[in-house]
């Protein structure tokens, strides 16, 4: 009797903000389990400069050996991490879930997971964020929304509300989704830019009840992890920024009493203090003299304020539109993109979406509504009403005849914000 064959060794090209990893997966690993972040990239593209990453599954005894003394620190979602160097300098850990070895001379990692582990995403997490370190991408615990093309970083501890805040500014607000909780910050061009890690949302319980309360309504989880519900960016957001923005300002919540409308100027020596507290690393002095001058850098010359944790969202919201609209924004080129996602409209489909448009606004009953769940019919079309300053009318509309509360989540978020700011005069921003 023949056996059954052996499953081959899975092997992908991976990508975070240009940083390229080809990875092979052992026998009963799955890459898209342990590195659910990365951005999965054609075959056949040069990736003679990427990252060489084995994941293989745990085997007792070959893992790499703790010394005597290890150094400890936490990294989201409030895992611990032992950390040490070998005996050639290399770096090392170990977590729930897994080891990393990292040697960034020949550009390598080797991973060790358990397959049966929830955890894996932990050890694969570590290991993209010591990649960028150095490739001169610096992460923080944080989130970030962009607005009016420039990011704003949101910082805080576990329980202080980043989610909250950052997931009802991009519903709400004059904001888009960029990152929950995982950023890097670099420089180009003379700009320290902020970049978002990772696709899915995941929120307490509490969290999601706060944003209901809100009016947000929200999509359908993907599954519960860790304590919190997951949700696809995507079915959430109706616009995300998926490449990185100049940062504009610093966001710091911190404890305190939850006043209305409690925001105040941060000294440069506190943002240093805040951003050390929102920063984690143990590792090559060399890299880490370049991680903290990056946030020296961010400390020096980009303004940030603090606000009592667990705000009021929505009066928080409206002051920090207010806020931002007097502020200057970064001037600069941008980037190559380095997104493999990002929607572009073709011009047929643009004018389609520019006639739809104009039927529903000039007799919604007459016409056939796309279905609440075809988000790319009606990202098209808000787009083609914000180009057009017709979201307000478009809004009023689909608000008179009884369609607005039918829609799904994301498209009904951004009408009834529009709806909103014609009375406080503020124009949202939707285009992609």
């Amino acid at each position: 009797m023949n056996s059954p064959p052996q499953q081959e060794n899975e092997e992908v090209l991976l990508a975070v903000h240009g940083v390229v990893m080809r990875v092979t997966a052992g026998k009963g690993i799955a890459a898209s389990a342990v590195f659910p972040a990365l951005h999965a990239l054609p075959r056949g593209l040069d990736a003679t400069n990427a990252w060489a990453i084995t994941v293989s599954e745990t085997i007792p005894g070959a893992a790499p050996s703790e010394p005597e003394t290890v150094s400890t620190m936490r990294i989201p979602p409030d895992a611990e991490v032992r950390c040490w160097r070998d005996e050639c300098g290399v770096f090392c850990a170990s977590l729930e879930g897994g080891t990393v070895r990292i040697d960034p001379k020949p550009k390598q990692a080797v991973l060790q997971v358990d397959p049966g582990s929830r955890d894996q995403d932990l050890v694969g997490g570590l290991a993209t964020v010591e990649i960028l370190r150095y490739e001169g991408l610096f992460p923080v615990h944080a989130g970030a929304v962009e607005v009016a093309g420039s990011a704003v970083l949101v910082c805080g501890g576990p329980g202080q509300g980043k989610s909250t805040l950052t997931a009802a500014w991009a519903c709400l607000g004059n904001a888009r989704f960029m990152a929950q909780d995982r950023c890097v910050v670099f420089r180009r061009d003379g700009l320290t830019w902020i970049g978002g890690i990772a696709d899915e949302l995941a929120l307490l319980p509490d969290t999601v009840g706060l944003l209901q309360d809100l009016g947000i309504r929200l999509p359908t989880p993907l599954g519960r992890a860790r304590g919190k519900l997951s949700y696809n960016c995507h079915d959430f957001f109706l616009s995300l920024r998926d490449d990185p923005a100049p940062v504009r300002t610093i966001l710091f919540l911190v404890p305190g009493t939850a006043e209305r409308s409690l925001i105040r100027p941060c000294e440069a020596a506190e943002k240093f203090a805040l951003l050390q507290e929102a920063s984690f690393y143990t590792g090559a002095p060399d890299v880490m003299k370049a991680h903290f001058e990056a946030l020296a850098d961010l400390a020096n010359n980009v303004p940030a304020y603090a606000i009592a944790s667990r705000p009021d969202c929505i009066a928080v919201i409206r002051e920090l539109d207010c806020l931002l609209a007097k502020q200057p924004a970064p001037v600069c080129h941008p980037l190559p993109p380095s997104s493999q996602h990002a929607v572009r409209i073709p011009p047929d489909r643009a004018a389609r979406a520019e006639e739809a448009l104009r039927a529903i606004i000039a007799d919604p009953e007459a016409v056939e509504i796309p279905a609440r769940n075809d988000m790319q019919s009606w990202r098209e079309i808000l787009r083609s009403a914000d180009r057009n300053g017709l979201l307000p009318v478009l809004a009023r509309s689909l608000e008179r005849t009884g369609v607005l509360a039918q829609l799904h989540n994301p498209v009904a978020n951004v009408l009834r914000l529009a709806l909103r700011n014609t009375q406080i005069g503020v124009k949202p921003q939707v285009t992609g």
